[in-house]
């Protein structure tokens, strides 16, 4: 009998829930669609779709598979299983599962079936579960105004607080959603071959999402950044630039694309 359970942070995904990402796998490969998706209700059905586009509808795999489920008259939700290129799904698709259940997980899992992260349906109740609300870099510039300058005026940072001792200053900019990425050398590497061509960041590298990685790069590398790599295509779908930047940072810009 084979073995249909997978791995994920080193916890046996049951084999129920593989059977979701399998599902939704083929569902993505079957139509060529950016996304797939699986769902499965309170009485052990499964319900698959994929990405619709069209010119009157638009709807994520996910909405489209909660749509069949609530269709066919499921009142709750076990799980969901989502198979994209993208590294995180909306907001509204969380949503449209914690309509039906607040605490269903929902596997998010690349094109080869790997499952990268296990979500909350709902994000209140993943924030609730969290003990840390912010994360803050903290970065000390030897060039205190010239670094203020590029952060807030260039690239576009807007100013929480500033604040003055006897002899020193310092502010809080504020940059969206913050996460913590954390890599073993062997994937920092990688990630370096594939957007600059060799090794170049250190311990630590700062990523900034962008509307546009191409016109912010140009305007930062105008505002005195050094280029180190020109936007690249990446294999997670992604057009990412490399920049060192002042106070000493190394620094990605990126898009996520469609």
């Amino acid at each position: 009998m084979a073995d249909d359970s997978r791995e994920l942070d080193g916890a046996r995904l049951g084999a129920e829930d593989a059977k979701l990402v399998t599902l939704a796998r083929s569902a993505r490969a079957r139509n060529a669609a950016s996304e797939g998706a699986a769902v499965r209700d309170e009485t052990g059905r499964t319900y698959v779709a994929s990405t619709v586009s069209l010119a009157s509808l638009s709807l994520s795999a996910l909405q489209a598979a909660v749509a069949m489920a609530v269709a066919s008259g499921a009142g709750a939700l076990e799980a969901a299983a989502v198979v994209t290129s993208a590294e995180s799904i909306a907001e509204a698709d969380r949503a449209v599962v914690a309509d039906l259940a607040a605490d269903a997980p929902i596997f998010l899992a690349d094109s080869a079936g790997t499952v990268r992260a296990r979500l909350a349906a709902s994000p209140a109740a993943s924030s609730a579960a969290m003990p840390v609300r912010q994360l803050r870099v903290v970065v000390t510039a030897a060039d205190y105004d010239e670094a203020l300058r590029f952060y807030r005026d260039v690239l576009g940072l807007p100013q929480e607080a500033t604040f003055e001792s006897s002899d020193g200053r310092v502010s809080i900019l504020s940059a969206g959603r913050a996460t913590l990425e954390i890599t073993d050398p062997s994937h920092a590497a990688h990630i370096d071959d594939v957007e600059v061509g060799r090794r170049v960041a250190g311990q630590v590298r700062l990523a900034f999402e962008v509307a546009d990685s191409r016109a912010t790069t140009a305007e930062l590398v105008n505002a005195g950044a050094q280029l180190i790599a020109e936007p690249t295509r990446t294999p997670w779908n992604s057009l990412n630039s490399r920049l060192d930047t002042p106070a000493a940072l190394h620094v990605t810009i990126f898009t996520e694309l469609d």
